[in-house]
């Protein structure tokens, strides 16, 4: 499936939401970025939400489903080997972290405080659930579904959504200084 070229804002559009909202929070709490930014898991919720209705609102206006968009074949795989799959890419993420923390901070393992301080518990357990499945989604749907897909060259369809993606998290959490 091919999209037009109104809907050029997706690939984008995460990036300008994490900036909003994180500016939006300073706002509205009267604080400073590096004050809030230990409720990033709370904000990429929010945002991952917001892309999903998003998504969801395109899909309808095109006539699709969320699995065409993303060009999902359903098969039939062993559930050992997508467990298996799951436990490699916790493991290669979470050695990867650490070993981003170790080169870049000279401490390993290296756990950002702003990163780590706490939430109310209740909002954590909560978003122990809600994080991971609506940023699959979200995410998929935009950088896999909408960005891969809507390019006709295999280099502008991989290194654009990629970059995109990549750059969506220098802005979670958001760390600007901003007094506003």
């Amino acid at each position: 499936m091919k999209y037009n070229q109104k809907i050029w804002f997706l690939l984008p559009m995460r990036c300008l939401l994490f900036i909003a909202a994180y500016s939006f929070c300073s706002i509205i709490t009267q604080r400073n970025l590096t004050e809030i930014m230990h409720w990033w898991t709370m904000v990429a919720s929010v945002v991952n939400i917001v892309t999903i209705v998003i998504l969801w609102s395109i899909c309808r206006r095109n006539n699709t489903t969320y699995r065409e968009m993303i060009h999902y074949k359903k098969s039939k795989k062993s559930i050992f080997r997508g467990f298996l799959f799951i436990v490699i890419m916790l493991l290669i993420g979470i050695g990867g972290m650490y070993l981003a923390g170790g080169l870049c901070y000279g401490k390993f393992p290296y756990f950002a405080p702003m990163m780590v301080a706490p939430i109310p518990p209740h909002l954590a357990i909560l978003n122990i659930f809600i994080l991971p499945l609506t940023t699959t989604i979200a995410e998929d749907g935009v950088y896999l579904g909408y960005g891969v897909n809507s390019f006709t060259s295999k280099w502008a369809a991989i290194l654009i959504p990629a970059f995109f993606y990549a750059l969506q998290h220098s802005f979670i959490p958001m760390t600007l200084d901003m007094k506003l």
